[in-house]
């Protein structure tokens, strides 16, 4: 059974994928789970976001958006 499986072709890739032509250089996030470009202005709102839940522990994503924008 082992050696019928070993033989398969591999189905998933794991790790981190560059879209061809991307520059992926000093981002955080080069593209979103669809494989398209994340908005810049999205993307700064989210990490204030994340920053705000940081410096206030219990506060709700939605919550944290509200107060940074």
């Amino acid at each position: 059974m082992r050696e019928v499986l070993e033989a398969q072709p591999k189905v998933v890739a794991f790790g981190e994928l560059a879209l061809p032509g991307e520059d992926t250089e000093g981002r955080t996030a080069a593209f979103s789970s669809d494989g398209k470009a994340v908005d810049a202005a999205g993307l700064a709102i989210h990490s204030k976001a994340l920053a705000f839940q940081r410096a206030h522990p219990g506060t709700g994503h939605l919550d944290a958006v509200r107060a940074v924008s």
